[in-house]
């Protein structure tokens, strides 16, 4: 218990400076860049990672459950395997979807880049990560990110202007590479080429996380798209931004809820003590987040133009109307984590389905209403995310109780 309140510690005290940091760069490039190249940035963000969405099997999620230490079994290789091919089929798929869908660019090419790179590292680490060794992992990450920051702010203040948002994207991962690699934190690919036997393994055990990861991945950029398309550039970089900012809460807790959390999960072996931790966690979850969003209700609209600009005032707006992401998204995240753990992944399935069609049946009744700007979009997707979170709450009780008549 000692050593899980010390990495917990370590993982919020990481992330909360990590949250501090990216806020502050946030400040600069908000004033230095219009909303217009955010909205840009975050449609051919979109775009490229779409195909990664799709191709990504999310083998992190069975590779936590491995035993520690587990590398050499032939499970433990066939996950290495199969997260290096499935890499390159993302990675090659998505270099010819650009081409025929003439988006070629040398941003976007930048961006595939560091999705490569993202997609094998970020799951390669979960090896590592069974270790609960949040220390050194911590370490790293906090390291990377201010990396790809100042990166990004020195670009900005010399003049290199939009292209410097998707450099900091570059710059960000291949630190997080050296500085993994530099603790131990990462296994060497292995190249080995899975035969039929071996990929049907793989879908038999991924497919339910498979289909979470794939309509999550969706419905994140079925937002932006949705923004670019009702309420233009503009609108869509004020939409995507404060979004970005109504995570801020989220990105502070989500090492535990997300990382930490599904680790102590799946190494607690009592049904009751694992429910007692859920709700614990849950309870002070929403106690932190009530405070964030009786803040942003009260002083979102003033302070959101004092800090970034007269050109982001409607973004104050705009992230008032999203208190329900910031109160459901962290909440969301800690039943999902406590569902992977507990093998219930048809829960999390139906959240995202509901989640989908409650965002695009609001989004039309919204449209065919009259006209449509982003705080209108803003309380679409809050209620879309409370919506998914009593979905999953509900669907999570009714597993657990037929689990435990059975």
């Amino acid at each position: 218990m000692k050593r899980g309140i010390g990495n917990g510690l370590i993982l919020t005290l990481a992330a909360l400076f990590q949250a501090a940091s990216s806020f502050a760069v946030q400040i600069a490039l908000m004033r230095l860049l219009l909303p217009e190249d955010f909205g840009r940035f975050a449609m051919v963000l979109a775009g490229c990672s779409l195909v990664q969405t799709v191709l990504s099997w999310r083998l992190n999620v069975l590779i936590i459950r491995l035993p520690v230490g587990d590398v050499e079994s032939p499970t433990a290789r066939r996950y290495q395997a199969g997260l290096v091919w499935e890499t390159v089929a993302a990675t090659a798929v998505t270099l010819v979807w650009l081409a025929f869908s003439e988006l070629m660019s040398a941003y976007a090419l930048l961006l595939v880049l560091a999705l490569t790179l993202a997609q094998w590292t970020n799951q390669n680490l979960a090896f590592f990560e069974r270790g609960m060794a949040y220390g050194r992992i911590a370490m790293a990450e906090t390291g990377s990110q201010l990396c790809g920051h100042v990166g990004a702010l020195v670009l900005v203040l010399a003049g290199a202007g939009p292209i410097a948002l998707y450099i900091r994207e570059v710059v960000a991962i291949i630190a997080r590479l050296i500085a993994y690699g530099a603790v131990g934190a990462l296994l060497r690919p292995v190249f080995t080429m899975p035969r039929l036997t071996d990929l049907r393994q793989l879908w038999n055990e991924a497919r339910g996380v498979w289909a979470e990861g794939l309509l999550e991945g969706f419905f994140s950029r079925l937002l932006i798209i949705t923004a670019g398309s009702v309420v233009g550039l503009h609108g869509a970089g004020i939409f995507a931004q404060s979004q970005r900012l109504a995570m801020l809460p989220h990105q502070f807790m989500a090492p535990v809820l997300s990382r930490f959390a599904v680790n102590l999960f799946n190494r607690t072996e009592s049904r009751q003590q694992r429910r007692r931790l859920l709700f614990r966690l849950s309870v002070a979850t929403a106690a932190v987040l009530s405070l964030a969003v009786f803040a942003v209700l009260m002083w979102a609209e003033d302070i959101v133009p004092l800090i970034f600009g007269p050109n982001w005032a409607e973004a104050g707006l705009v992230l008032g109307a999203m208190t329900g992401l910031i109160l459901f998204l962290s909440l969301f995240e800690l039943l999902r984590s406590y569902c992977y753990a507990v093998g219930a992944v048809r829960p999390i399935i139906s959240a995202r389905l509901t989640q989908i069609a409650a965002f695009s049946i609001l989004t039309w009744l919204l449209t065919n209403s009259g006209p449509t700007d982003a705080a209108g979009l803003g309380w679409v997707l809050s209620a879309a995310y409370a919506i998914s979170f009593a979905t999953v709450a509900l669907s999570l009780i009714c597993f657990e109780t037929a689990k435990h008549q059975a």
